[in-house]
């Protein structure tokens, strides 16, 4: 045991319990205090989980006073009431215990500090604030104190009946934003939190709250969702909402009413089903009184909720089950084709074997294709396959809707609520689950499809009895209670029914059908023909063509009894001869120009309209040889005659030929000789031309010459002519000038030669060279020669040759 003694202080808002060991009383002792504690006194504290009280130590027993600020509030259990109900709570220093009313709570909003009684409890909670999509859950915990503080704390609670305890309440943020529960009230956690989120629907989103009760109310946003406090959320992989279904005219939804409602004027009760397509909402939202019937494939799991339509291409069909009349349609293409569940199922057609290989001769894959559809047929106990059952076990449902889901995903996009029909579902079998994928694969999905060639027909047969022939090309998209008439043909040659060929095909143009007819001539030898009719069937008996099942044989033994007949009237030898005309004529009738010839068979509209003769033979051997002798001996006679025949021919036209070789040389020669002559006669007037260009040609250029030396006489004198004036000129010219010169010489005094003699000789001489230079360079002789001979005999002269004879010495 701790030690208890010492001394208890006790600060503001603190408290502490003391119990006396002598007597077991606990007393509250509540700060500021200080005590001197005893030996019997000891330090203790409340465990409110145990509802009993604990020895602890002096520091352990003291305590906080609960301190709740504003906008929170106090939950205390075992409140202490004074006689005018006021509450009681410890004073500072030592209280006596109170009469606390036990089990009882009260709530407390701050701000408040006080300490606590011993054996009470504080819970100090924070106010509950709430925004628009937030609420909360309350419950009357003491209807009497709940009754009278539920109009003091300004709430309406919408009860219609008097409170009771135990019942909750929803407070949403949209009414209240700020909450703190009244005396009488509590509210109540969810994984730890008092206040709690709504949900936040966007268009095109709805979500699901289930009642108590069972009942479930179906929500559409956009809105915020408040549920009540009796419902929750259903979820489905943590999702609350999800999105609406999205229809078009190629889906719909397969639903049963589970209760009684009225829309639209049109009242639904319960067990009705209905067939949602997008034609009629494009958009669905589930509703309490809808349930989505789904199938499951049976070999995965997997739930169908939505049906598609099937793509039925052009020249297809698919056959359609009417459950409520037993009776089976064909829906042809092009279309998408959306059956109705609820009465419409697709189904296909089991076919045996015998049957494809008529229909489809040669067709192996089909064979196998219907022997699985037989399979089936044989586990699922019914007269027909839906179409359902097939794919599930032939090309994968499964996987097939995992792609339609991951499409379906893409085109929405991300979200966090799935696109999904989360109402009441009836699951059912697979028998009439629709087809889940569009799918233009179809070779196998949908109604046999006959396809007759050009040239050919069939005749389809329903169990009525009705019939109908159609001839190709065309395409045949056989109802369920149809068929093809079948032909039994004969075969081998000659035709006989050893062997029948069943077909369904008629070829009505360009048939060909090949016999062997034994006949018996006048003479009783047999003959073996080899025959080949070509036949067809006139379109206007089209409704005979199959009245005939082995149109073959009624062909061969018809037109071997009138052949026979015939033959029966010639001889061996005639008939070889003219196999050819004689059977032509038989089976055709005898030719007559301008009218065609054949043979018409009204059972059946069959006309042969030409016969071919590919060969005769003689049964008898020997007579065949004796025939063939005479033969021979016939046309070797007939080869001899036309061998001489044909060498007087030769020899004839050889001296025609020869005669007239003749006559084309003699002509040619004569034709050769007066084309040489006209050569010759050509060659020697081209000679004479010639010469004549010649002469005239040689005259030209000598009389050119001649004109051309009487030019160049006329240019030399012309040029003489001129020469002599310019010379004349130039004399007379320098004539002038010596005489000019001369006469300005002898104008000069002494005294101006004693004047050029003062001047310098130099500067005389330079004016001097300048004056006679021009008269030196027109007589191209010196400058000194020039001045001797303009001032010679003058009385310059001297001085020249004074300047002559000081240049030379300098030199």
């Amino acid at each position: 045991m701790a030690d208890t003694t010492g001394q208890l202080v006790l600060a503001q808002n603190q408290y502490a319990f003391i119990q006396d060991a002598t007597k077991g009383t606990v007393q509250v002792y509540a700060g500021p205090h200080a005590l001197a504690l005893s030996s019997n006194d000891k330090p203790v504290i409340y465990d409110n989980t145990k509802d009993k009280f604990i020895e602890a130590s002096l520091q352990q027993a003291i305590q906080q006073n609960p301190l709740v600020s504003e906008g929170n509030y106090i939950v205390l259990e075992n409140p202490a009431f004074d006689n005018t109900g006021a509450l009681v709570n410890p004073k500072v220093g030592k209280s006596d215990t109170a009469s606390l009313q036990v089990g009882r709570k009260i709530n407390i909003p701050g701000p408040a500090t006080f300490p606590l009684w011993p054996g009470q409890f504080a819970k100090v909670i924070g106010g509950h604030h709430l925004r628009s999509n937030q609420y909360l859950v309350i419950r009357v915990y003491n209807a009497e104190q709940a009754t009278k503080n539920v109009a003091a704390a300004g709430i309406s609670l919408k009860a219609d009946s008097p409170l009771a305890n135990g019942q909750l309440f929803v407070i949403k943020g949209t009414e209240v934003p700020f909450f703190i529960p009244p005396t009488g009230f509590e509210v109540m956690a969810e994984n730890g939190n008092f206040v709690r989120e709504a949900l936040t629907l966007e268009r095109l989103e709805y979500c699901i709250l289930l009642a108590e009760s069972g009942e479930k109310r179906f929500e559409r946003g956009p809105k915020v969702v408040f549920p009540e406090a009796t419902e929750q959320f259903m979820t489905k992989n943590n999702n609350r909402k999800f999105k609406a279904i999205e229809l078009n005219d190629q889906m719909g939804l397969y639903i049963k009413v589970i209760a009684e409602y009225s829309e639209n004027n049109v009242t639904y009760k319960p067990g009705d089903e209905l067939f949602i397509t997008g034609a009629q909402a494009k958009i669905y939202y589930p509703r309490a009184e809808h349930a989505l019937i789904s199938y499951k494939d049976p070999k995965g799991g997997f739930e169908r909720e939505r049906y598609y339509g099937i793509a039925i291409p052009k020249g297809e069909g698919r056959y359609v089950l009417v459950k409520d009349k037993g009776d089976v349609m064909t829906e042809k293409g092009p279309q998408i084709f959306l059956p109705d569940p609820r009465n419409e199922v697709i189904v296909r057609r089991v076919l045996d074997d015998k049957t494809v290989q008529l229909w489809y001769p040669g067709n192996t894959e089909a064979l196998e294709y219907n022997e699985n559809l037989r399979e089936l047929l044989d586990d699922s106990g019914d007269n027909y396959v839906a179409d359902s059952l097939v794919r599930s076990a032939s090309v994968g449902l499964e996987r097939s809707m995992n792609r339609q889901t991951k499409g379906s995903k893409a085109l929405l996009g991300a979200s966090a609520a799935p696109e999904s029909f989360e109402g009441d579902k009836l699951a059912r079998g697979t028998t009439f689950t629709p087809p889940p994928t569009l799918t233009l694969n179809t070779k196998y999905d949908g109604v046999p499809t006959i396809s007759p060639y050009v040239g050919y027909a069939v005749q389809v047969v329903d169990k009525s009895g009705n019939r109908r022939v159609v001839v190709g090309p065309a395409t045949i998209l056989l109802e369920y209670d149809e068929s093809l008439a079948v032909l039994e043909l004969s075969t081998g040659k000659p035709k006989t029914t050893d062997n029948l060929l069943r077909a369904v095909y008629l070829r009505v143009d360009n048939n060909l059908v090949s016999d062997i007819v034994r006949v018996e001539t006048k003479d009783l030898v047999n003959v073996d023909i080899k025959l080949s009719y070509r036949v067809n069937f006139l379109r206007e008996h089209s409704d005979k063509w199959f009245s005939v099942e082995n149109y073959v044989k009624y062909l061969c033994d018809h037109l071997r009894s009138i052949l026979k007949g015939a033959v029966k009237q010639l001889g061996v030898k005639e008939f070889i001869e003219n196999s050819t005309a004689v059977v032509r004529d038989t089976v055709l009738g005898e030719k007559v120009e301008g009218e065609t010839r054949s043979h018409f068979f009204p059972e059946n509209g069959m006309d042969v309209y030409d016969v071919e003769v590919l060969g005769t033979t003689i049964a008898d051997a020997r007579i065949a040889d004796l025939l063939k002798n005479a033969q021979q001996q016939a046309v070797q006679n007939a080869i001899n005659l036309a061998s001489e025949e044909a060498n007087l021919v030769t020899t004839r036209q050889r001296t025609e030929i020869q005669t007239e070789v003749a006559k084309l040389e003699h002509g040619l020669e004569i034709t050769k000789l007066n084309l040489d002559a006209k050569v010759t006669e050509r060659e020697a007037e081209i000679t004479m031309e010639r010469l004549q260009d010649d002469i005239e040609q040689t005259v030209a250029r000598m009389t050119a010459k001649v004109e051309e030396q009487n030019a160049l006489n006329t240019i030399a004198e012309a040029t003489l002519t001129r020469r002599k004036a310019d010379e004349g000129y130039t004399l007379e010219l320098e004539q002038e000038r010596a005489d000019i010169f001369k006469t300005k010489f002898e104008a000069i005094t002494p005294d101006l030669i004693a004047a050029m003699n003062t001047l310098g000789q130099t500067e005389f001489a330079t004016k001097l060279a300048t004056a006679v230079a021009p008269l030196a360079l027109h007589e191209q002789t010196g400058l000194g020669t020039t001045l001797e001979r303009v001032f010679k005999g003058t009385a310059l002269e001297g001085i020249l040759n004074n300047l002559q004879g000081k240049a030379a010495s300098s030199r």
